[in-house]
């Protein structure tokens, strides 16, 4: 007997809520392909939630926990035992007490789906870069692997990162590299060489694992070869060009080939009283193949669906294949976000037979986003609110309460509202009731640099005058001239930034040098350093090896022998907004084109010169007007 209480359950979790959240996972039947070693002192179980987990208790002598674990994100972020890791417990204590976990048969909970509905989203990570090294020896041939963004690094283990990739963990590499699968995803090819070690990983596992495993999990039985998941998605996809023989439980049909299309799937929507049910019309027809749905046998065919009906219809019919049940019920209470999330989601990947009722109750009008921000102080705060017609709807407000007319529902955008959502997120800032704000400098300046260009593309903005005050100086802002003062016969360049006080042109160089990505003005608003314009400036600067100190109310008087230099700086870095006066535009074209110019040769001379001679008579003349000195050299013969 293995001693498991409730009492210590409750103690192994963070937070009470999820021992009743595992006890309701073991009463929903989620804990499957239950395994144990012949002495009963570990089990390993699959636990099904908004994917499948891998779980595992093991027990000392005396019955006592010894050590749990589970491969979900919850497990490793807390530490404390999971809900999936609380449902496998409870299921080894009712198994020593002979009962059998309870499976209700009548109506799908429409709980179980939403969570999938409102994490669908798109992924923004970066590529990772991966070498595959081939080598050949006389006893045998290799393959090794090499992973990193910039520099890579060697994987040590190929079994041991299959296994980490498989169960979404994060893997040290070295101090400037961590995998990590919620930052980093593998291109169309490499993801493809990964699935096919995953197959040979899961094959392996299957037949040399955990020695704890019960010895049906072979991968051989027989003549027959068991199939995990992943390998029998690789089956499939071998059998897309070819004809083969299926089976489907006594149902045998003889060279068919794989079909590559969308199913034609029926659901139904109506009322049951004050709730809704939602069927699959076509039950008897279709079967689930693979866990996604991306393989389902339907109308005497095997299907590959493609992901984008996949991923939508998966859920529904997993609740209904799982529980052996004709319909989902949705409750009252969640017809709203039934409708916004999974309706919204699924009315164009199958065919929607929906009630009458239903659909007159339904209520659509395009969302309106808008977003109001104010300084306060040091402080920036913000207030969203989605607007639907009339209906108004604060996502920070612990006050929202959405007033319909009786029987209505109401049909959010929640794709919309979500990344709306997401974006400020970015910002990280810190909710209050009814709203937002930021506090720190950067993240300010972060926030209004990056977050709110992004956010006009899919809210109205509004600001108050206060909060006009810190935006950012743009790159039109910057002007610059180039000229030559005739009164003082120095080359002066001029620099100006609307907005800015000269005097603080010198602080800004000064954090331009230090690589800080901003400069926070006296007037409130900010100076991207990052900027271009600011940046050609400074490359100047440096070009010229002049010192920040030289500049005076944003004038830096240059040597006007320094106009050759900074004309073809200028050029080659096709820097525009720094105008040039006449008089530097005809220096430099005088000396490029001297040949333009009508020199007299000296009467004294006594000598015929010839074209390139004159040439460079007129060179040295030009230089000399302009009080430049020069060196002409002939090639001696």
């Amino acid at each position: 007997m293995h001693k498991i209480s409730k009492a210590e359950m409750l103690d192994r979790v963070n937070i009470s809520t999820t021992y009743f959240k595992g006890q309701d996972y073991y009463k929903e039947g989620r804990v499957k392909k239950v395994r144990a070693n012949p002495s009963h002192n570990y089990f390993l179980a699959d636990i099904t939630g908004s994917k499948t987990y891998s779980t595992e208790a093991e027990f000392d002598r005396n019955g006592y926990i010894k050590k749990t674990s589970c491969n979900c994100k919850a497990h490793k972020k807390y530490g404390g035992d999971c809900k999936h890791i609380v449902a496998l417990l409870i299921f080894i204590r009712n198994f020593d007490k002979g009962k059998k976990a309870e499976k209700k048969k009548t109506q799908g909970n429409i709980k179980n789906i939403l969570q999938f509905y409102e994490e669908i989203e798109e992924e923004v990570k970066e590529e990772l870069k991966l070498e595959v090294n081939y080598e050949w020896n006389e006893y045998d041939s290799n393959i090794n692997l090499r992973i990193g963004e910039d520099r890579l690094y060697v994987v040590k283990r190929i079994s041991d990162f299959i296994s980490q990739i498989l169960n979404d963990e994060i893997v040290e590499f070295g101090k400037q590299f961590t995998y990590d699968p919620d930052l980093y995803y593998f291109n169309e090819e490499d993801r493809a060489l990964i699935d096919f070690l995953t197959i040979l990983y899961e094959n392996y596992d299957l037949n040399n694992g955990h020695y704890y495993r019960n010895t049906y999990n072979s991968t051989f039985n027989g003549k027959n070869m068991v199939l995990g998941s992943r390998s029998l998605e690789k089956f499939f996809d071998l059998m897309l060009d070819r004809t083969f023989n299926i089976d489907i439980n006594g149902h045998k049909i003889s060279n068919t080939r794989l079909l590559e299309d969308k199913v034609d799937l029926k659901f139904r929507i109506e009322e049951e009283g004050k709730d809704l049910l939602v069927s699959l019309m076509d039950s008897e027809d279709f079967l689930a193949l693979t866990e996604d749905c991306s393989y389902a046998f339907f109308k005497d065919a095997i299907h590959k669906i493609p992901k984008s009906q996949s991923k939508f219809i998966g859920p529904l019919i997993n609740e209904i294949r799982d529980k052996d049940i004709k319909a989902i019920k949705v409750e009252e209470d969640l017809k709203e976000i039934f409708v916004s999330e999974i309706l919204f989601n699924i009315k164009e990947h199958v065919d929607l037979k929906i009630d009458e009722k239903v659909k007159n109750a339904i209520y659509s009008e395009k969302l309106q986003s808008e977003i109001y921000f104010d300084r306060r102080g040091e402080l920036i705060h913000g207030r969203v609110e989605f607007a639907y017609g009339p209906i108004k709807i604060n996502p920070f407000s612990s006050k929202n309460q959405i007033e319909m007319e009786k029987d209505r529902i109401l049909l959010r955008d929640m794709e919309k509202e979500r990344l709306i959502l997401g974006l400020l997120e970015k910002g990280d800032f810190k909710v209050e009731d009814g709203g937002f704000y930021l506090e720190d400098e950067a993240q300010i300046f972060d926030f209004i640099n990056h977050v709110i260009p992004r956010l006009q593309d899919y809210s109205d903005i509004y600001y108050t005058d206060s909060f006009k005050e810190i935006g950012l100086i743009e790159g039109d802002s910057f002007s610059g001239a180039l000229k030559i003062d005739s009164g003082i016969d120095m080359l002066a360049f001029d620099f100006n930034v609307d907005g800015i006080d000269m005097d603080e042109l010198e602080d800004i160089f000064h954090s331009l040098k230090e690589k800080k990505k901003y400069y926070k003005l006296k007037s409130g608003a900010f100076l991207s350093l990052e900027n271009r314009e600011l940046n050609q400036v400074y490359e100047m600067m440096d070009y010229l090896d002049v010192d920040i100190d030289d500049f005076s109310e944003g004038r830096l008087d240059l040597p006007k022998y320094r106009t050759m230099y900074l004309d073809k700086f200028l050029d080659d870095r096709d820097i525009g907004f720094i105008k040039k006066n006449s008089n530097f535009k005809k220096l430099v074209m005088d000396i490029k084109e001297p040949d333009d110019i009508d020199y007299k040769l000296p009467k004294k001379l006594n000598a015929d010169l010839r074209d390139y001679q004159k040439f460079g008579f007129k060179w040295i003349k030009t230089l000399s007007n302009y009080g430049f000195g020069g060196i002409l050299a002939d090639e001696m013969g």
